[in-house]
């Protein structure tokens, strides 16, 4: 699992930031192998895409030190997402530099934001293109939309099995918000469920 970070953000009204994180919660994450940790954005309000690629190269620049600070180098994020889904390929030798070998793409019917039509296409008939200097890969299922649809185990199998078939992977998401309502963990058990069903198993990003 993947863990996006902001730098700093609002909580209960008042401005907290990763350099906040004390070393025992720090041991407590380094504890868990199963995650790994990511850059998002500087904040909720400034998505990459609003910055100058110099503005979020430095934003960068300061969540790959939050996350070593943290985890370690060995633990951050090969995939990564950034928030509102940007399409950051200015960034990719940093990017590339610190371990990251894709960027995610929105889920939804436009495919991507920034990348031309050829490279669009590609990602939305193999699920990955390769532009810029870095790789994008399509975003599949976001857990809180699933939640809201309904499925049936069998249909969400189906689904799950269409885009196996078309991409040979499956990328699914949700935000930490929706994890307050049950109904999410209950999804993305049914997911997890249904990806068993089918053999596939978790994928390591270093292995492509």
């Amino acid at each position: 699992i993947d863990l996006y970070l902001f730098a700093e953000g609002e909580v209960d009204g008042m401005r907290r930031g990763l350099d906040e994180i004390s070393p025992a919660v720090a041991a407590e994450l380094r504890a868990r192998r199963w995650l790994r940790l990511g850059p998002h954005a500087a904040d909720p309000l400034t998505p990459p895409h609003r910055q100058s690629p110099a503005e979020a190269q430095a934003t960068l620049t300061r969540l790959f030190g939050s996350i070593d600070r943290l985890v370690g180098p060995a633990a951050r994020s090969h995939w990564v997402r950034l928030h509102e889904f940007s399409e950051a390929y200015e960034a990719a030798p940093m990017l590339r530099a610190n371990g990251v070998e894709a960027l995610l793409t929105t889920d939804k019917a436009a495919v991507a934001w920034r990348l031309p039509e050829g490279p669009r296409e590609i990602l939305q008939r193999l699920g990955r293109t390769h532009f810029g200097g870095i790789e994008f890969i399509r975003s599949h299922l976001r857990a809180e939309l699933l939640v809201a649809e309904g499925l049936d185990r069998a249909s969400l199998l189906h689904r799950l099995s269409d885009i196996v078939d078309a991409h040979g992977f499956l990328v699914i998401f949700t935000h930490e918000i929706y994890f307050s309502d049950a109904r999410t963990t209950a999804v993305l058990r049914d997911v997890m469920d249904g990806c068993r069903a089918l053999g596939l198993r978790s994928f390591s990003p270093s292995v492509t």
